[in-house]
């Protein structure tokens, strides 16, 4: 009695097996390249380019590196007038040896309150990617760093430890 269901592929066992094989490690390598894994955008622009020549990198994602200052918690605030609170955001200084840009970390936004500590701490070395924001007015009710700004701004999208 043969079996609805044909297990054995087109061209018998083997070649069934090895072309479903070959498929598997096609998509496994394809999903490889495409896929940065957690990576990065890209090396890291020194501050100086980013403060100098803000315009060039506005709404841009970029990686920065660099030692972490002035860790400094923000005031609760409501996410698009929907009465949900966000807590947990937090603004830091981040230096190389070109400069220094103002870094916000967006708050962790729910129905409840839920507040977390920052991700660095005072001194730690670290690379981020960030959105670049060139001076200019931002108002929306979702920026706990709305307002006139007078110097660029970059807001973390990832956060990790340098590597040495």
């Amino acid at each position: 009695m043969r079996s609805a269901i044909n297990t054995r592929g087109h061209h018998g066992d083997r070649a069934g097996l090895w072309s479903s094989r070959m498929g598997v490690l096609f998509f496994c390598g394809l999903i490889y390249f495409l896929v940065p894994m957690g990576s990065l955008a890209s090396d890291p622009v020194p501050i100086k380019s980013v403060m100098t020549q803000a315009e060039s990198y506005n709404l841009q994602i970029v990686t920065l590196r660099g030692v972490v200052r002035q860790v400094r918690l923000l005031e609760p605030y409501c996410y698009f007038s929907k009465e949900i609170l966000c807590c947990g955001a937090y603004t830091f200084t981040l230096a190389d040896e070109t400069g220094s840009i103002e870094v916000v970390v967006s708050g962790v936004c729910r129905g409840f309150v839920v507040c977390r500590p920052p991700d660095v701490a005072e001194a730690q070395e670290v690379l981020i990617e960030a959105q670049i924001f060139p001076p200019g007015l931002y108002f929306s009710p979702d920026l706990p760093w709305g307002g006139y700004r007078r110097v660029p701004l970059a807001a973390a999208r990832e956060i990790r430890a340098a590597q040495k």
